[in-house]
């Protein structure tokens, strides 16, 4: 018989994945990955990826402030990231989770994906997947040289959902899901489409 793992037993695991990922570096090996509890290990991110988060997040940030952000620098308290390189270009790339109550879910967290490009004035960062769930991980495979990501979800303290999210060209889509609940006997999950 299969072990169950509680959601806790789960996120423990992750958390250690990504304590072990950031001690040995910021390459997108897999299984690097970023949960919804436990901290962070000092990834700060840079001004020019929190501008990208506050275009995108400012209502959210808004509640987390209890004001209108007035800055980049004074949001930067609201997010946590693990650097990664999403396609071995040699640019620091972020996964990055809320850190906000209002980033927030019965069973989940907001997840972006932040990928660096470098310009003549230094890296900008474009956000290229934004999921909410439990974890999010970088696995081994690759799609047009990209690193391949899991999202993990739970809808239940039984209920769980899984994301294959691939690379297409421009941004981070889904590609296959599959959905199981612990409390009904059957079969293994399959992966199928979205």
């Amino acid at each position: 018989m299969k072990p169950t793992y509680s959601s806790r037993d789960r996120l423990r695991r992750w958390f250690v994945a990504v304590q072990l990922a950031a001690a040995v570096g910021s390459t997108a090996q897999a299984g690097t990955s970023i949960d919804m509890e436990g901290s962070v290990a000092g990834v700060q991110l840079p001004e020019s990826a929190l501008v990208a988060l506050l275009a995108t997040n400012r209502d959210a940030l808004k509640v987390c402030l209890g004001r209108e952000p007035r800055s980049a620098r004074e949001v930067r308290q609201f997010f946590e990231a693990v650097g990664i390189d999403l396609n071995d270009d040699g640019v620091r790339d972020y996964v990055v989770r809320g850190a906000c109550s209002a980033f927030r879910g019965a069973h989940s967290k907001r997840f972006w994906v932040l990928l660096g490009t470098r310009n003549e004035t230094g890296i900008t960062y474009a956000i290229v997947a934004a999921e909410s769930g439990v974890v999010l991980q970088s696995m081994g495979q690759r799609t047009l040289g990209f690193v391949d990501l899991r999202l993990e979800s739970q809808f239940s303290s039984s209920k769980e959902f899984d994301m294959i999210l691939k690379w297409d060209g421009q941004h981070y889509r889904e590609s296959a899901c599959r959905t199981w609940d612990h409390d009904v006997r059957s079969t293994a999950p399959r992966w199928g489409k979205c």
